[in-house]
């Protein structure tokens, strides 16, 4: 079921800011999507979010356990998959335009192209819902537990995963009637950690091996389905 202490607050909107021409992007700038866009391009920020309007500068710094293993691990097991299955995009570290007033960037990013929902606009960023978002993060009080899983939530986003390295938890949300619920195992899988994805077939989630980073048991599951 739903995960308790998770629950959506009713969201508050502070209004928008007058952008000046020498303003300095900064964490907690309240904008507009289109001034965030500009601002990023003209001051070269590769590592910023517009969550409900709102700036989030994410740190530069990234560090090996924590974060650049896990992060290539899932790289490796989703490219697998989309390198199996023809009309699978699979994006890293990509803005994508969810509504009018969020622009996240996913550590990764997978949708099918024939769902329609999600697409290149015109200027190069994505337009719509993916298929797909995982976020890795160090702990469940990590904004991507809270503020960017209610966000991905009310803007449809199918299949949320989300890999708590410091906890050694992977959190696998399914959509359900417009709310967030945990993916349970397979009934029949001789593992009880091991998770099917409903959006996209044979997409199968060894989960202890992952967190381990046993990849070759990760792939062979993959390959098995």
């Amino acid at each position: 079921g739903r995960p308790t202490g998770l629950n959506s607050p009713v969201r508050v909107f502070s209004p928008i800011m007058t952008i000046s021409a020498t303003h300095r992007l900064e964490n907690g700038d309240r904008i507009s999507r289109d001034d965030f866009e500009r601002l990023c391009a003209e001051q070269q920020i590769r590592q910023a979010e517009l969550i409900d309007g709102v700036v989030r500068m994410n740190a530069a710094a990234v560090r090996f356990h924590q974060h650049g293993k896990p992060h290539a691990l899932m790289m490796v097991w989703l490219g697998t998959y989309a390198a199996r299955h023809p009309g699978t995009e699979l994006a890293d570290n990509t803005s994508v335009r969810l509504d009018a007033a969020s622009e996240p960037q996913p550590d990764i990013l997978m949708f099918r192209t024939d769902s329609q929902k999600c697409r290149v606009a015109d200027d190069g960023f994505l337009e719509g819902t993916p298929d797909l978002v995982v976020e890795i993060a160090a702990s469940s009080v990590s904004y991507d537990a809270h503020e960017k899983r209610r966000l991905y939530e009310r803007c449809g986003v199918p299949e949320y995963i989300l890999w708590r390295t410091e906890d050694r938890a992977i959190d696998w949300f399914v959509l359900s009637n417009g709310r967030y619920e945990i993916l349970v195992p397979e009934e029949d899988s001789d593992s009880d950690q091991l998770l099917r994805s409903r959006n996209f077939p044979g997409l199968i989630l060894d989960r202890p091996a992952m967190v381990t980073g046993n990849i070759p048991t990760v792939l062979s599951r993959l390959h098995s389905s």
